[in-house]
């Protein structure tokens, strides 16, 4: 059976508690409210995956995904989760071609990412924002399916 592909509505709601920490609520077919996706079960198993992130309604204002204009500083970066650097967070850009077509949209509202979902591995990937020119993160875990 040939490989399809389907489409993951994911939100993420981005809040800032009275600390000044950021919160981050997620939402959406194979997310966990953490962020955590699981691509290894049920209809995702098998197929590609195209990752729609959307930044839901009563974020903070003014949050958007980082522009995908430069790679190095872009608003997806994701490693192996057994690579992660000594802070657990990926250290730069993806390298590779598991991961492809991230796309910055709707004036930095939405950002897409196609997923071949085909190797098996966990992943932790990191979303990067930028609120009035402060870069803001979140590195939740992918797991993937083994076509």
């Amino acid at each position: 059976m040939a490989r399809g592909q389907i489409t993951a509505d994911i939100t993420v709601k981005v809040t800032q508690g009275v600390d000044g920490a950021y919160k981050f609520e997620y939402s959406g077919q194979f997310a966990q409210p953490n962020g955590d996706l699981n691509f290894a079960a049920g209809v995702a198993r098998k197929n590609a995956v195209k990752i729609v992130f959307g930044i839901a309604n009563g974020s903070i204002d003014g949050i958007q995904f980082k522009s995908n204009n430069n790679a190095n500083d872009g608003p997806y970066w994701i490693v192996e989760k057994s690579k992660v650097g000594a802070d657990g967070c990926p250290q730069g850009p993806y390298m590779g071609d598991q991961f492809s077509g991230i796309a910055t949209t709707a004036g930095g509202r939405q950002m897409h990412v196609i997923n071949k979902n085909d190797d098996g591995k966990k992943y932790r990937y990191m979303l990067r924002f930028d609120l009035n020119g402060v870069t803001v993160v979140h590195d939740p875990d992918n797991d993937n399916g083994k076509g």
